[in-house]
C-alpha cells in the first residue's frame, strides 16, 4: 500500500503528514510491541488513512485510482441489483471500456460537488485534486459571456455555474450506473446555466 516508505511522498506531503499525526504516531510507537519508531508508526497510519474506503481498507480496491468523472463504480457486497449475491465488492464499469483503458473509480463521492470533492481528497490524501475538468470549464463558459467584466463576482457565478453542471453530470452517471436512464440532473442544470449566461450577458450589454 502507498506509501510503502515515508521517503516516497514529497516533503510537503511528509510535512503536513507530521503535521497531522505527530502525536498520533508518537502514542502509537510507544503502544507497539516489539518497540517501532514514531516514522514507522506514522507510515503506517498513511496507509490507512491515503487507501481507506468508507467501510474498511481494501489491498486490490486501493490499487485503483480517482477521477472526477470516473469509469467504474464501487457496490459493497449485495449492494447492486441483480449483481453478485457473495461477500464481495464489486466495481462495475459504467460505460464502455477499450483493452488497456485505466480503471478508474471516485474517491470523494459521485453525488458530490467539485468543490465537496477537492474537500474530501485534499483530506484524505493531503495534496490537492487535479481536475482535467475544472479550469477548462470555467475558461469555456466565460468565453459565452461577452461584455461581463473580469470582476470577482463574475468569476464567482462563472464558477458556480460549473460546480452546478459537474454536480448534476456526477447524478447523472450513478443513475445510469445503476440502472436508470435518465439525463435529467444534467439537462436541468444546462437549462438554468443558460438562463444564468443570458443574464450575465444582459448585464455586460448594459455597463457597455
Amino acid at each position: 500500500l502507498h506509501p510503502q516508505q515515508l521517503c516516497d511522498l514529497p516533503s510537503s506531503v511528509l510535512a503536513v503528514a507530521w503535521e497531522v499525526h505527530a502525536t498520533a504516531s508518537k502514542r502509537l510507537a510507544n503502544l507497539a510491541s516489539p518497540p517501532v519508531s514514531a516514522e514507522e508508526a506514522l507510515a503506517v497510519l498513511l496507509k490507512v488513512q491515503m487507501n481507506a474506503f468508507n467501510c474498511g481498507l481494501f489491498v486490490k480496491l486501493s490499487m485503483l485510482n480517482h477521477a472526477c468523472f470516473p469509469n467504474c463504480r464501487v457496490f459493497g457486497a449485495g449492494e447492486r441489483a441483480g449483481g453478485s449475491t457473495s461477500l464481495h465488492t464489486e466495481v462495475v464499469a459504467t460505460r464502455a471500456l477499450l483493452a488497456g483503458d485505466e480503471l478508474t473509480i471516485s474517491f470523494c463521492g459521485a453525488g458530490n460537488s467539485a468543490a465537496r470533492r477537492a474537500l474530501l481528497f485534499r483530506r484524505q490524501h493531503l495534496i490537492p485534486l487535479v481536475s482535467s475538468f475544472a479550469l477548462p470549464a470555467a475558461a469555456t463558459l466565460e468565453a459565452f459571456a461577452p461584455g461581463v467584466d473580469d470582476s470577482v463576482l463574475s468569476k464567482d457565478a462563472l464558477a458556480q455555474i460549473e460546480d452546478e453542471l459537474d454536480c448534476a453530470e456526477s447524478k447523472d452517471r450513478l443513475e445510469f450506473a445503476t440502472g436508470g436512464v435518465s439525463t435529467s440532473h444534467t439537462a436541468a442544470a444546462a437549462a438554468a446555466a443558460t438562463t444564468t449566461l443570458k443574464d450575465l450577458q444582459a448585464k455586460g450589454a448594459r455597463a457597455a
